[in-house]
């Protein structure tokens, strides 16, 4: 429904938002009191994808695996191949040669 703040409530577990009152939970995990473990169990793919031509489908997946999930480069290499394939896309394929569905399923790899 239109209005029903469901936006609202996303950016502000997601941090794009400051949270005015009340609190969430995710999985155990307090939005206000341990934000950064609630916020390592989430997350976003948004409307428009947000993804640079330059760079390959498995450049992505290691860039967030590495930033978001803090993994090592080399376990980073290996999960962007695993998710690539689990999408059902090419590794080495730079994201300007993606079509449309493609690149929206890139954008989801890199939220999981």
């Amino acid at each position: 429904h239109n209005g029903a703040g469901k936006t609202t409530l996303f950016n502000m577990l997601t941090g794009m938002l400051p949270i005015t009152t009340g609190d969430c939970y995710i999985f155990g995990h307090s939005i206000t009191d341990a934000s950064t473990d609630a916020r390592r169990n989430i997350g976003m793919c948004p409307q428009h994808n947000i993804l640079w031509p330059n760079m390959s489908v498995a450049e992505h997946l290691e860039f967030f695996a590495v930033l978001k999930a803090h993994m090592p480069r080399a376990e980073a290499r290996d999960a962007a191949r695993q998710y690539a394939a689990a999408v059902g896309l090419e590794p080495d394929v730079l994201a300007r040669a993606l079509s449309g569905g493609q690149k929206r399923k890139l954008s989801v790899a890199i939220a999981l």
